[in-house]
């Protein structure tokens, strides 16, 4: 690892108002999108079936559960909620994994003189700590995908609230701020979605129910990228009944809190923010 500050720092990175950095050359990043498609793939390989637009609507509970949905019904002797973020049929973990919201915006592409300025010859990706934190990388074809993670907690958790065009603004306000030689740059796609986040930053993977056939992973608090692939490794060892240190494990069955209703759940997350 490399450590700059100062004038060193804001050269290095091309930015302003930027104390210090540290340059990591060891780590890496990919494009989740990418990478969600090619687990699809490698699942349907295996003789997976995969449903899409297909959401549950209601689960009635049971040694064989019966999962309604708007095309048609199935019935299963075991399940994994794994909906995170979004709610779910069951209602479970209401207050306790809370639906935070965070918002991109794509820049149109570069000119060779604003790559250059950016002194970022790895393109690498660069992520901010202040107060919570911002983060920018490049695209294949010379974007910058910039997201500044200022999650938001709204009151009436069922309703959508991915598209905000003030929070775009405020994005393209840092961004510019940051790097004052990209003002004026156009911005041409925006959007934004959940975190499942706890009140303590850990997620929890588990089996609940009457019958215990209701397996679940939750509340991936920003990382879900990177630790679902574990999480799911815990949850087939779960449902194989195996022992190992992935099952004996603090996450497992983990006790989240959280407090009874909606309005002291929205003040306390935007309290504690």
């Amino acid at each position: 690892a490399f450590w700059f500050e100062g004038e060193k720092a804001r050269d290095r990175f091309g930015g302003s108002h930027i104390l210090a950095a540290l340059r990591i050359p060891d780590e890496g990043m990919l494009n989740p999108a990418k990478f969600l498609r090619g687990m699809k793939k490698a699942a349907e390989s295996l003789g997976v079936e995969v449903y899409e637009h297909s959401r549950c609507t209601h689960i009635e509970p049971g040694p064989v559960m019966s999962l309604y949905t708007s095309g048609g019904l199935v019935r299963a002797e075991n399940i994994v909620m794994a909906t995170n973020a979004y709610s779910d049929p069951l209602g479970l973990f209401r207050h306790k994994v809370l639906p935070f919201y965070v918002y991109d915006i794509v820049t149109e592409p570069l000119t060779q003189a604003q790559v250059e300025a950016l002194h970022l010859p790895g393109r690498e990706n660069v992520a901010g700590t202040k107060h919570l934190g911002w983060g920018m990388r490049f695209t294949a074809d010379n974007r910058i995908l910039f997201t500044e993670i200022d999650a938001f907690y709204f009151c009436h958790v069922d309703r959508d609230y991915s598209h905000r065009p003030r929070e775009y603004q405020s994005h393209y306000n840092l961004l510019t701020k940051k790097f004052p030689f990209l003002k004026g740059i156009k911005v041409t796609h925006q959007w934004g979605g959940r975190v499942g986040m706890t009140f303590d930053f850990l997620p929890s993977v588990g089996c609940m129910g009457k019958h215990r056939n209701i397996y679940y992973s939750v509340a991936y608090n920003g990382y879900g990228l990177a630790f679902s692939q574990l999480a799911g490794k815990m949850l087939a060892r779960l449902m194989a009944s195996e022992k190992s240190e992935l099952t004996d494990h603090i996450l497992i069955n983990r006790r989240m809190w959280g407090v009874p209703s909606a309005t002291m759940t929205y003040l306390a997350c935007n309290g504690y923010k």
